[in-house]
């Protein structure tokens, strides 16, 4: 069984708790949440706001959240360590990507070809 919460702050950070629990054994296996924080350009390098970032659901049943770039195209997440991030803004391709562990993650956005 899989539970997640999240919790949204006023600084638009998202807290997600999660933990495993394995009915054989009837212990918690704790899942290690990480902050993540990295800023998001163009191919020009500049800061783009408004950047949806949404970790990728394993099931459909947990619940889907994320954070947006401010103006200077920073972010900042908690979220489980082996999850996947999509990075989406309108006119520009998305990208997921692993977190691997990684505390940084600085992204850049390539426009859609027409």
């Amino acid at each position: 069984m899989l539970t997640i919460c999240a919790t949204v702050s006023s600084s638009n950070v998202i807290t997600a708790a999660n933990s495993k629990q394995d009915p054989e054994k009837g212990k918690k296996e704790k899942v290690k949440n990480i902050r993540i924080s990295g800023i998001v350009t163009d191919e020009q390098g500049n800061c783009l706001k408004g950047v949806i970032i949404i970790f990728v659901r394993v099931s459909e049943s947990e619940p889907l959240f994320g954070v947006e770039t401010n103006k200077e195209g920073k972010y900042n997440i908690f979220i489980n360590s082996d999850r996947t991030l999509l990075f989406s803004l309108s006119g520009y391709e998305s990208q997921k990507i692993e977190i691997k562990g990684r505390d940084e993650i600085d992204i850049v956005m390539k426009k859609l070809k027409k």
